[in-house]
């Protein structure tokens, strides 16, 4: 079968550059309004059917199967869950636009583990094995797994799917949360011992230290490539200046 590939207008070129997330279509949006509420009467079987008339009509069976999980998860059913999720992952088409459409639709109804499946199932698909590195972070970060969404990262930025100022944005706000941040300090300094002469690493390190204004560290790091890119300390100066103005004065 063809891979289906969209016009430059629906979306931008570049596996993980996307400006924009999938729009989810308004009768779908509507559709699970009206199975919400009746799940919330505990109406489960009219939910079902509600999704699936809608499906059968719009012929995007993958998203209105994501619903039907959600509704499944919700109810404790398990044997459809499973039933249901296996149908899932059969119905994806080979096309990107859909599958990260049936993705983002798992990451709003918390179906962080269909998701990933969803995105495993779509690079096998389109046979692009890079393809989804941020997508795949997303959901190990969703499920709390920190290190695999490191291993994630880095395997984007090996291969360059990932730039390097979209990974220092992904991780902003990962930063925030101390305990978070700990396991990516952590995750950093272990594959540096394995890597010590990866620039990127270093790059990556550094930035780390600087969002923790932990400077000396910074320091450190940022003295080395000096050192080791005869960049006569043009790499020191830049951090004072970044020190100077988180009003760290006294390390800068």
């Amino acid at each position: 079968f063809p891979v289906t590939i969209r016009s430059a207008a629906e979306k931008p070129s570049g596996p993980e550059t996307y400006s924009e997330k999938p729009r989810i279509p308004e009768e779908f949006k509507e559709t699970a309004a009206k199975a919400t509420a009746l799940y919330n009467e505990k109406k489960f079987d009219e939910a079902i059917r509600v999704i699936k008339k809608t499906g059968r009509k719009n012929g995007d069976k993958p998203l209105y199967l994501v619903d039907q999980c959600w509704i499944y998860q919700m109810a404790a059913d398990k044997a459809k869950f499973d039933k249901t999720k296996q149908e899932t992952i059969k119905s994806l088409p080979q096309d990107d636009y859909l599958i990260r459409e049936a993705y983002q639709n798992c990451m709003q109804r918390g179906l962080f583990e269909l998701a990933g499946e969803v995105l495993k199932q779509g690079k096998a698909l389109l046979g692009l094995p890079e393809l989804y590195r941020i997508e795949a972070a997303e959901v190990y970060l969703k499920l709390g797994n920190i290190p695999m969404m490191m291993e994630e990262y880095w395997a984007g930025i090996s291969s360059g799917a990932i730039l390097m100022e979209n990974l220092e944005e992904q991780l902003s706000s990962v930063m925030e949360d101390s305990s978070s941040s700990a396991k990516v300090g952590q995750w950093l300094l272990e594959k540096i011992k394995k890597n010590p002469n990866s620039e990127t690493l270093t790059e990556l390190l550094t930035w780390f230290y600087i969002q923790q204004k932990n400077f000396t560290a910074a320091f450190i790091q940022r003295k080395a490539q000096d050192k080791k890119q005869q960049t006569e300390g043009g790499r020191v100066l830049e951090l004072a200046r970044i020190a100077m103005g988180s009003d760290a004065l006294m390390e800068a």
